[in-house]
């Protein structure tokens, strides 16, 4: 009887049992030792050489050929790398996540660098524009109060102590300060004190300019310096500043009581 029209060679009753294919069919493996078909089943891959199915590698669950490199389906615990057709254990770091599901290398959402997972609550870095947000997994493109953005790491940095809002880890560049710190005049410096001529001004944490009167004041007004400016004076028992010209008849008067008391004591 002649062989099958799939058989090279066969054996037994039937002219379906064969031990060899012809081209285009292939010997399939156990149980099906004895059979040739024009497709191999999944895990193996189609040897036209030897007209023979044959197991794909290790990591292939569909294959071209014997290698990790003609995948077209990854097997559990191993990912099919972007974009190629090669099973691998693992991703590459930056832009990728292993997708346990589908075996494959799947892109990171277009916030995060480095990601578990699509979405950018699942971000471990993050892409540039963006910061990993404090005690998070999520990538922003702007930081939170109390922190600033390091664009060489993109990441959320906390502010220094003294700062409420800054541009960099330091306390010389606050726009903005934190109770008992006062922002310093002309500057971008939070300090728990003012220079001179200036006040501590608890409500804004700045540092006001005194009264024109004062030198040293604890408020804005004339009558809060505990030190006045040239053309100014300290009225007695008093934190009040005044000039000559602006107390004239109280100045005239303590003239005339000071010459009283010198005619007198002659």
């Amino acid at each position: 009887m002649q062989c099958d029209i799939s058989c090279s060679v066969c054996t037994g009753s039937l002219n379906t049992q064969c031990s060899a294919c012809n081209v285009g069919y292939f010997l399939q493996p156990a149980p099906s030792t004895t059979m040739c078909l024009n497709s191999c089943p999944a895990g193996y891959w189609k040897d036209s050489t030897s007209h023979i199915c044959l197991l794909c590698d290790t990591s292939c669950s569909i294959c071209l050929d014997g290698t990790h490199t003609q995948c077209s389906f990854c097997k559990a615990g191993y990912f099919l790398q972007p974009p190629s057709t090669v099973c691998l254990d693992y991703c590459p770091t930056i832009g990728y996540w292993q997708d346990a599901t589908n075996h494959i290398c799947a892109s990171c959402n277009k916030w995060c660098s480095q990601c578990t997972g699509s979405l950018n609550s699942e971000c471990s870095a993050c892409s540039l524009g963006y910061f990993l947000q404090p005690s998070s997994a999520t990538c922003l493109d702007s930081c939170p109060s109390g922190y600033w953005e390091d664009t060489t790491n993109h990441i959320c940095s906390p502010c220094d102590p003294s700062c409420s809002e800054y541009l960099d880890g330091t306390n010389t560049q606050c726009s903005s300060c934190k109770p008992g710190y006062f922002l310093q005049p002309s500057s971008t410096i939070c300090l728990d004190s003012c220079p001179t001529g200036y006040w501590r001004d608890t409500v804004n944490h700045i540092c006001s300019p005194c009264n024109d009167a004062c030198s040293k004041c604890t408020d804005s007004t004339v009558n809060q310096c505990s030190a006045c400016n040239p053309g100014y004076f300290l009225q007695p028992n008093s934190t009040t500043c005044l000039s000559p010209t602006g107390n004239l008849e109280g100045y005239h008067k303590q003239q005339m009581c000071a010459l009283q008391y010198c005619l007198f004591s002659l």
